[in-house]
């Protein structure tokens, strides 16, 4: 994702996984980097003051675009870069990430 957070509460006994996604590299020019603090750090990584937000993925050197699907069982997020002005055109996009929610579970994990 440009950049993917997952927060876990505590509701009702039961940890919940809750993704955040932030999808803004449609087509500006100018791609704003990630912090320094957070681009050196491994990922998951822990957002200092908050224990329950990680910082899953992000990608800042690419345009994209996000795809969402949604069925009753799950939620479906694959983000695709496309080529660079410099690249052929012609290119495919490439999956940088996806993830998927499931619903009965509330918990995050790769796309099945």
């Amino acid at each position: 994702m440009p950049r993917g957070f997952t927060r876990t509460l505590a509701v009702d006994g039961a940890d919940w996984q809750i993704p955040y996604v932030v999808a803004g590299s449609g087509g500006y020019w100018h791609l704003h980097t990630m912090a320094a603090d957070a681009k050196a750090a491994a990922l998951p990584w822990t957002l200092p003051g908050h224990d329950d937000v990680q910082l899953d993925a992000w990608v800042d050197d690419r345009h994209g675009f996000l795809r969402m699907t949604a069925t009753p069982t799950q939620l479906t997020a694959t983000f695709f870069t496309v080529p660079r002005p410099q690249e052929p055109w012609g290119d495919a996009p490439v999956v940088a990430d996806s993830f998927t929610l499931d619903r009965a579970t509330h918990t995050v994990g790769p796309v099945a």
